[in-house]
């Protein structure tokens, strides 16, 4: 394995709430509890991912699970 080139942010797959949505976004709501997979869906506390890479669970769902659906 090499190491890359430039420093940036890891991984592919996440859940979490919605903390803040743009003014174009429809699909979710503050508060909603989604699975992302793609650009953007980093292990990291806080990210920003395309809503078309995002699906909404339910909160019944543990989060640590919720984030390995999109494997």
């Amino acid at each position: 394995m090499s190491k890359l080139e430039a420093p940036g942010p890891m991984g592919y797959s996440c859940a979490g709430e919605v903390i803040a949505i743009a003014d174009d976004v429809y699909d979710f709501k503050v508060g909603d509890y989604v699975a992302c997979g793609g650009e953007g869906a980093y292990h990291a506390d806080i990210v920003s991912v395309y809503k078309n890479l995002c699906v909404k669970i339910p909160k019944s769902v543990d989060l640590k699970f919720a984030a390995i659906t999109t494997v």
